[in-house]
């Protein structure tokens, strides 16, 4: 069994990312309520770094970071 989530989508943006993003965060509030949902994409926020990085696309880290903080801005309150 993997993770609860295996979108096969490729992020080609930063609006499809966020979207993305967007969406995992609210399925992993439904499995794991709000603070693990919170942990759980700080956890997959780290691995989709490496990822980027082992397929050879460093230069795409600086963008999913602004994305990330763009979604972590946005939910500093929840």
């Amino acid at each position: 069994m993997g993770t609860i989530l295996h979108d096969r989508r490729p992020a080609t943006d930063a609006d499809d990312l966020i979207t993305l993003v967007e969406e995992t965060f609210v399925q992993a509030q439904r499995v794991f309520g709000q603070a693990m949902a919170r942990q759980y994409l700080r956890l997959r926020e780290e691995d989709f770094y490496r990822h980027l990085e082992a397929l050879g696309l460093e230069d795409r880290v600086p963008a999913a970071r602004a994305v990330y903080a763009q979604f972590w801005r946005l939910h500093a309150d929840v």
